[in-house]
């Protein structure tokens, strides 16, 4: 193609995109009245956990303009009396919201532009990865679709869980990369597979999770398809490093879980969360139940067509790779038919695991209640659904045996299965969340998680000041900075006393006096105290690194580091082999 029209090409997919990413959200942030930069909670509706993401955004930019590079800490919820949120939530999406505030300056304007960068991610990342095995029309299409995918909507309309929205624009370049390592070694994609499985992980979790379990089922296939072992070794040394570049926020999550209150995986057990149990309000249970039937729809339908082109000789698909129908299983590279059926497999895989049918399995992934709810398995559904979606016009498209009747009649079944899925969204996603009461975002978050395990529940905590003396004797208190994650205070008293903090004791919170570093203690409601002398004295009471955090920054570098030298050992190793072959063929 002339380089003209490839540009051409690409700011047309760029267009599209960008287009259907702000349709796909303008009725959730207008449709009450709203216009940018005087968007209000209230002309939002109600979504389950959007208010508390915003409040978590607001909070977590303040600790970031106070000079800490990685907050732990958020010091307004709670009545003042604070919360670990970010030791343990990933702040991936945070970071994002932070940075796309300081352009616009408005809480609910920056959910908005950030809904729709992530949104056209998605698309863009979508079809950077369908094009590895199809052609761009098909990839383009799908890379639409991906977008207005009902469980994708569903996350921003429905359930207001922007994290896992925004892990919609990774999920597939963490496949992208997989897939291309799969083939060959190459330290480029080594690279960007331990990138992007990083950036799931510091996005959300529970995808990150889910895609662990893709992965290993995506290499231990493409090690059964090329006879080869090479696959799972490489896959599995860049997720490993990848683990390794997060490790700055998973290893104190995990190492200090022990010390913090967490009832989620109460209130929502993993088994009481597959589709066919009516686990939620009625109609997001009914959204739920649709977008599963969608999906399971156009996967059908894509793999009949395929069934049907197999029937007749095939030609290499226009626009696909070259080694797709060329290579021999053996040689390191898979075949297109091959590729389908891995994806295929995946995909139905995935569809099954969000259902009651996969209860023996899930008892076999350890730590499986982490993920919360079953349904989460859509979005890796949805990716496999879309390849396999992909590759049914490009194949169709490809058949010059096929007539016309026969090749638009399938085309146009795959075309309203499409319209199915996009139509599922518009009905059962954005109308039915209409009729929702509106958004209303309160003072302050107020939330027992990740609050200390044995503290009073923040609900129960009197209203205090933020530093005062415990005993009744004399003496006098002046605050001269209460940062989020610093403060320094005067104190003067005439007796042994006791100075309280109105912030919960949690690890990592250290004290200082006079500049000697001397016990923070915790109360029996899990609130601060450090026990003054008589006299007058200079407080400090900040956030210090754990044996923890400092394991988990040691074991981010060391990630980057792999990341950094990767290239240069995937290199000399690719010489030294040319060498060697060379010397031996002389």
């Amino acid at each position: 193609m002339p380089r003209s029209n490839k540009l051409l090409a690409r700011v047309l997919l760029i267009s599209s995109v960008s287009i259907a990413s702000i349709a796909a959200v303008v009725p959730f942030f207008f449709a009450n009245g709203g216009r940018p930069g005087h968007l209000e909670s209230g002309q939002l509706k109600y979504a389950h956990d959007l208010a508390e993401h915003l409040l978590v955004m607001e909070q977590f930019d303040r600790v970031l303009r106070s000079g800490v590079i990685y907050p732990r800490w958020l010091p307004d919820a709670n009545g003042g009396y604070g919360i670990a949120w970010p030791n343990f939530y990933p702040p991936g999406f945070y970071y994002l919201t932070s940075a796309v505030h300081r352009v616009l300056g408005n809480w609910m304007d920056t959910l908005w532009v950030t809904s729709i960068l992530l949104l056209a991610a998605s698309g863009l990342s979508f079809y950077a990865l369908s094009r590895v095995f199809y052609g761009r029309l098909a990839s383009a299409a799908c890379a639409l679709l991906y977008i207005f995918l009902p469980y994708h909507m569903l996350n921003l309309y429905w359930r207001g869980a922007v994290p896992e929205f925004a892990a919609f624009a990774v999920a597939p370049l963490v496949i992208l990369f997989a897939s291309r390592l799969g083939q060959r070694a190459r330290a480029l994609d080594y690279a960007g597979l331990a990138l992007s499985f990083a950036a799931l992980l510091l996005i959300h979790s529970p995808s990150a999770y889910l895609m662990t379990c893709v992965l290993g089922l995506y290499s231990l296939l493409l090690c059964i398809e090329t006879r080869s072992f090479r696959p799972v070794l490489r896959i599995g040394g860049a997720a490993t490093t990848g683990l390794l570049v997060g490790a700055i926020y998973w290893v104190p999550a995990a190492l200090e879980a022990k010390y913090a209150h967490e009832n989620i995986s109460t209130l929502y057990p993993y088994e009481r969360s597959y589709l066919p149990r009516h686990a939620w309000p009625e109609r997001f249970w009914q959204a739920l139940a649709v977008a599963l039937a969608a999906q399971l729809i156009l996967l059908v339908v894509s793999l009949l067509v395929l069934w049907y082109v197999s029937r007749r000789r095939r030609r290499r698909p226009t626009g696909g790779p070259a080694w797709a129908d060329d290579s021999v299983p053996g040689d390191g590279r898979i075949t297109a038919k091959a590729t389908i059926r891995t994806h295929a497999i995946i995909a139905i895989l995935a569809l099954l695991m969000t259902t009651i049918a996969s209860a023996p399995i899930a008892k076999l992934l350890p730590k499986i209640e982490l993920v919360a709810f079953a349904f989460r398995w859509l979005m890796m559904a949805g990716v496999f659904v879309l390849l396999v979606t992909a590759a049914a016009p490009d194949r169709l498209f490809s058949q010059p045996r096929l007539g016309i009747l026969k090749r638009y009649s399938a085309a146009v079944w795959l075309a309203a299965a499409a319209a199915l899925n996009a139509g599922v969204t518009i009905e059962c996603v954005m109308v039915w969340a209409a009729a929702n009461a509106p958004l209303q975002v309160p003072n302050q978050l107020v939330e027992s998680n990740y609050t200390p395990r044995d503290a009073a529940r923040p609900e129960t905590l009197p209203g205090a000041p933020q530093a005062a003396f415990g005993s009744t004797g004399g003496g006098a208190v002046e605050i001269e900075r209460w940062d989020p994650q610093y403060r320094k205070i005067h104190e003067e008293s005439s007796i042994q006393n006791m100075l309280k903090l109105r912030t919960y004791y949690f690890p990592g919170w250290s004290a200082k006096i006079d500049g000697n570093s001397v016990p923070l203690q915790a109360d029996s409601s899990g609130i601060q105290f450090v026990a003054t002398p008589p006299g007058s004295h200079t407080i400090e009471v900040y956030v210090n690194d754990t044996a923890a955090r400092i394991l988990g920054k040691a074991l981010s570098l060391t990630g980057l580091m792999i990341v950094v030298l990767a290239p240069v050992v995937i290199s000399h190793a690719r010489s030294r082999g040319f060498e060697e072959q060379r010397s031996g063929s002389l």
